[in-house]
């Protein structure tokens, strides 16, 4: 299938690229399109339309002071973009819609994927009116959907608790917090299956694990030693869930047949915490007599020579997300020594430390 994607180098884009090509979609990135363009779609079986004009690192409030011009992007032109892709002869059109549309739903309610939207926000409205009018432009040669996917995590920047992280390491404790999440991977996967639903039409809801921030600092301080104290539990029983029965049926289930099974959840957050290793890997770490800091960067502190050979190796191990190339950035003259990953990490040595 081709399949025409916008918004490919985003938090959610970067995915769903990966994961389409894998599963040998040949897949147009668009480049030089932005939303209120007319792209060119000729020879697209499919278009998912994952790119959002917001303010950076924020979705609700992602409006900032400019109500209109965030309507004008996102909802404007994104419509322009499935009349393109009707006109065209796109058969398929899935739109990365979010569950901020069900936030005015009462808390503690199971969302089923076909309960109607209740957006508190600018942003969940535009998102529901964007699904609503995607929804009647469907006809027998124009199949389309929404997905609305809760909160996406995984390695690579921007990393969503970098900054939980680092005050956490700074001996901040933060407010209680609980959460639905959903693995980035798992998201692309969602995307494909959706695509290739026979039935395609309506909404899908798309969520994973509850997470506590207790538990993900727990990790945190498993890996980094910090003594920070944890904060309290929070109240899950007050969560919207979203169910994803949708997903779940067994049409679609045995679509994923042949797939890699999925890690279990603790694994794949600690995984995303410091940016691909699972929890296990700080002994690995400590065996070879180096601490190691977790934010933003991932910073590998060592006093004695650490040879680059040790994180070759290291990446190579099937359970760990780290690629095995890496770019040196030092120079020989500087103290110094880091080594850039290429999903935006930095091992760092400093000699004699």
């Amino acid at each position: 299938m081709r399949i025409a994607l916008t918004g490919a180098s985003g938090l959610v884009g970067r995915w769903i690229l990966c994961a389409a090509r894998a599963g040998g979609h040949d897949v147009a990135t668009l480049p030089g399109w932005r939303l209120g363009d007319v792209p060119d779609l000729a020879g697209c079986d499919a278009l998912v339309h994952a790119a959002f004009q917001h303010v950076p690192g924020r979705y609700r409030g992602g409006e900032g002071g400019d109500a209109q011009g965030f309507i004008r992007a996102n909802l404007d032109g994104s419509l322009a973009l499935f009349r393109a892709a009707r006109d065209q002869g796109v058969g398929r059109v899935l739109f990365l819609s979010s569950r901020a549309v069900h936030d005015g739903h009462p808390a503690g309610m199971a969302l089923p994927d076909t309960l109607s939207p209740l957006p508190t926000s600018l942003y969940g409205q535009v998102k529901a009116d964007v699904d609503a009018a995607l929804a009647a432009m469907a006809g027998p040669d124009f199949r389309t959907a929404s997905l609305r996917p809760t909160g996406v995590y995984g390695p690579g920047l921007p990393q969503k608790w970098a900054g939980l992280i680092t005050d956490f390491l700074h001996g901040i404790t933060p407010q209680p917090r609980v959460a639905t999440e959903l693995h980035g991977a798992d998201l692309a996967r969602a995307v494909l299956l959706v695509l290739a639903d026979p039935a395609m039409a309506g909404s899908y809801n798309a969520s994973d694990l509850v997470l506590d921030r207790h538990d993900l600092l727990a990790q945190v301080a498993g890996l980094t030693g910090c003594d920070t104290p944890l904060p309290a539990r929070a109240d899950a029983g007050l969560l919207r869930v979203p169910l994803c029965a949708r997903l779940a049926r067994p049409g679609l289930a045995a679509r994923r047949r042949g797939a890699p099974a999925p890690r279990p959840a603790p694994d794949r957050v600690g995984a995303a915490i410091i940016g691909g290793t699972p929890p296990t890997g700080s002994r690995q770490l400590a065996a070879a007599g180096i601490s190691a800091q977790f934010g933003p960067d991932l910073c590998v502190l060592s006093s004695g020579p650490v040879p680059c050979a040790f994180f070759r190796s290291y990446a190579a191990c099937p359970l760990r997300r780290w690629p095995a190339a890496f770019s040196h950035a030092g120079h020989s003259s500087c103290p110094q020594r880091s080594w850039r990953i290429a999903g935006g990490f930095r091992l760092v040595r400093f000699p004699g430390r």
